[in-house]
């Protein structure tokens, strides 16, 4: 692209066009005006533009519907909206559609003109670097080409050839979910290949493990070790469905974490969004924040709003491990102006957490987010997030926050355990410095995450005194730290610290270990036992874990041939014998992963039940649980936990019969809870918060005629009627399009009140 760009400006004032085209024209650009939208999709799909200027309000054919029929034709020009009046549903079509940037009117003309030239540079960037990937694709072609020329006459075995492709294909998806970015990915598919051709002249008995990686694959650095590491599995997945249970201990978890979100996206299964920030969560929980971080990114460009905030939340946590101040600045600020487009309680949660994530940096602006959370969370009802705000603010002031010590109540109830661990690695040692005199409340803290207790003391940031009060809780916490982790401090240089991990190591044996199962099964799976997590490779195949999902959500034992009709309908007796195989499978992951203290599953009378000895916490049990809180002054309370608490669909990614029967019941709850939400505000006048939640129903079922009910009320109620006009008619026109149905009586009732001007 030269620097001479094609613009194009969709403005339906004639005063206003011409000035903008008069403006650009005048920076030396070539700039094609129309008013109409149906022009503007004409000339995207003649001329070849390198910027599209346009307004949302107009007759026709509007800005944002234009835009989405231009997309294809745009070959990746950026976008600029210019809008003196959007409405939160225009903010969403918006950030659906990708919009590069967003300008209100009226605007300085110096200042349109700066976004204009960043746009355009950015787009030059990206088309160089498209067009060096494209002459890197071809020369990959032509590698590719040469080698099967070269393979031509080698007596293959029949469809090697459509292997090499789904090889090639697979790591590409692995490559690119494992954070990689091209020319690195054209390099794995390349080397994915070659590896796939070397191994079909070498192949092994089938009793044996495909040979490894050629050393052409395998260097010194980290990059191209992971390379190795992703066409190695590529191809051995082509090969075996379930390449982990054939090869136990080859592959790495997070690279098959990888394969299942590859997997999933190829069927069409979880959105990329929602599969690249498990992806994310997962490295995050492995360590490796470098990488997560990328994860976050990737997600932050994919996902739906809220899954934007969740990746911009995710960044600023990597960005904090990897100490990165300005990084993580940057990315609560995205995080937050997410948050903002989609209401007040979400706002909320964001301050909250990127206020935590900038108190734990030092950071100043920590301060004016917390108190913009516990705002929030006053306004709303929301006790876990206020306290959480409260104990925040006091570790930065005591003085602001003196009634801290009813937050930290709040927060030991047991329906709160999620967010205490959550909170641990900056109250724990704020409370410990702050020689709090409430040892009760310190004991509950650390008796079910002894870990953050023993990372306080070796950190070296705490003071002597508050190694000491520490140390005083390691005969309670010792039973459930490693014996290593006892005798290192048994040799502390404090000598206080020192006897107290000696006396700890002397009650070890009389005292039973105390751990609890934490299972979050809202979204992808997670499994933690006390403070160690299950990662992906324990389980021994697919079938293993969700047998485990199963049983966890019973309330009771079940029968084994109501699981072989779940699981293995197809063969009684070939079913019973993978009956027995996967549930001593799993039977042999928890126990080894919990040291054998308890076993896990439990068959009584040919019924099977996890051990309802162990303790445990379950998402789904706490969501049902707060759903089930009958109406009266709790209610809304009891709906917004039920709301947070759907992080995603249950179980996501698993598609098998019963797995849809919990998430349809999850589903009608969160939908039922969002209602209640929505009368409640509506009815005490907060109509911004109504809208919110209304805007949320709609999300989870776009036919939902309560939904549009609701959605506009909130409009009418804030003298929005155009866009209660708006929703009902994209509510018909969905209707008609998806059930061939008219709108009820209620939704016409309100068009019409709408259409007068009514509240």
């Amino acid at each position: 692209m030269n620097s001479r760009a094609r613009i194009l400006v969709l403005e339906d004032d004639d005063s206003m066009r011409q000035l903008l085209a008069e403006v650009l024209e005048d920076e030396g650009h070539q700039v094609l005006a129309v008013a109409r939208g149906q022009e503007a999709v004409e000339a995207a799909g003649t001329e070849t533009l390198d910027l599209v200027i346009l307004d949302i309000r107009m007759e026709g054919l509007d800005g944002l519907e234009a835009l989405a029929r231009m997309q294809e034709n745009l070959q990746g020009a950026a976008s600029l909206v210019v809008t003196g009046y959007a409405s939160e549903e225009d903010t969403v079509r918006a950030l659906r559609l990708g919009v590069s940037d967003y300008l209100r009117k009226p605007f300085d003309l110096a200042h349109f003109l700066e976004r204009v030239q960043r746009l355009l540079s950015e787009t030059r960037r990206r088309r160089l670097r498209e067009g060096r990937e494209e002459r890197l694709r071809t020369l990959t072609s032509w590698a590719l080409l040469a080698l099967a020329r070269t393979l031509e006459g080698q007596n293959l075995p029949p469809g090697s050839s459509e292997a090499f492709e789904k090889a090639r294909a697979l790591a590409r998806r692995l490559a690119s979910g494992a954070g990689l970015e091209s020319p690195e990915i054209e390099e794995v598919q390349a080397g994915t290949v070659l590896l796939a051709a070397r191994r079909l002249f070498e192949a092994p008995a089938p009793d044996l493990p495909w040979p490894a990686p050629p050393l052409a694959l395998t260097a010194a650095s980290e990059q191209a070790g992971l390379a190795a590491r992703v066409a190695d599995l590529a191809v051995c997945a082509v090969e075996e469905p379930e390449p982990e249970r054939r090869w136990p201990g080859r592959f790495e978890p997070l690279l098959l974490q990888s394969l299942q979100s590859a997997r999933a996206e190829s069927a069409e299964l979880p959105p990329r969004g929602r599969a690249l920030l498990a992806l994310a969560r997962a490295l995050m929980h492995a360590g490796d924040p470098l990488s997560a971080g990328l994860a976050f990114r990737r997600a932050l460009a994919t996902g739906n709003p809220r899954e934007r905030v969740e990746a911009a939340l995710g960044q600023a946590e990597a960005a904090l491990r990897t100490g990165c101040p300005g990084q993580l600045s940057d990315a609560v600020r995205s995080a937050l102006d997410q948050a903002r487009r989609i209401g007040p309680a979400e706002t909320g949660r964001t301050a909250l957490e990127g206020g935590i994530l900038l108190m734990r940096a030092g950071a100043p602006e920590a301060r004016d987010l917390l108190r913009e959370a516990l705002e929030v969370a006053r306004r709303l009802s929301l006790e876990p997030a206020f306290s959480r705000a409260r104990l925040a603010l006091w570790t930065l002031d005591p003085i602001e926050s003196p009634c801290w010590q009813e937050g930290l109540e709040i927060l030991l109830r047991p329906e709160n355990e999620a967010e205490r661990r959550e909170d641990l690695p900056w109250l724990l040692p704020a409370l410990l410095e702050a020689q709090v005199e409430q040892p009760r409340s310190l004991a509950c803290l650390v008796r079910d995450s002894p870990g953050e207790l023993v990372r306080s003391l070796k950190s070296g940031l705490l003071s002597a005194a508050a190694r000491r009060l520490g140390a005083s809780f390691l005969r309670e916490a010792g039973v459930s730290l490693p014996l290593g982790v006892l005798e290192s401090l048994s040799a502390d240089p404090d000598p206080e610290v020192r006897r107290q991990a000696r006396e700890a190591l002397g009650n070890r044996s009389r005292q039973t270990p105390r751990t609890v199962l934490r299972i979050r099964s809202l979204g992808s799976l997670e499994v933690c036992l006390g403070e160690e997590r299950l990662e992906e490779s324990s389980w021994r195949s697919l079938r293993v874990k969700h047998l485990f999902c199963y049983l966890a959500v019973q309330s009771r034992p079940v029968p084994e041939e109501r699981l072989l009709e779940e699981f293995w309908p197809e063969d009684a007796a070939r079913g019973r014998n993978s009956l027995y195989w996967t549930t001593s499978a799993l039977r042999r992951t928890l126990r080894a992963w919990s040291a054998g203290s308890q076993d896990p599953v439990q068959r009584v009378r040919g019924r099977l039940c996890l051990n309802p000895e162990l303790p445990r916490w379950h998402d789904l049990a706490e969501l049902e649980r707060a759903a089930a809180v009958p109406d009266g002054p709790a209610r809304p309370a009891a709906a917004r936990r039920v709301v947070d608490l759907a992080r995603g669909p249950f179980l996501d990614g698993c598609y098998m019969d019963w797995a849809l029967q919990v998430r349809e019941r999850v589903e009608d709850k969160v939908r039922q809870a969002l209602a209640d939400l929505h009368q409640h505000h509506h009815g005490q006048g907060q109509e911004v918060e109504a809208l919110e939640c209304a805007l949320r129903w709609k999300e989870l079922d776009p036919l939902d005629q309560g939904a549009c009910r609701a959605l506009m009320q909130s409009h009418l109620a804030l003298g929005r009627p155009q866009e209660a006009i708006r929703q009902y008619e994209g509510h018909c026109r969905t209707l008609r399009r998806e059930l061939d149905m008219e709108p009820p009586l209620e939704l016409v009732e309100l068009y019409h009140r709408a259409r007068l001007g009514l509240s």
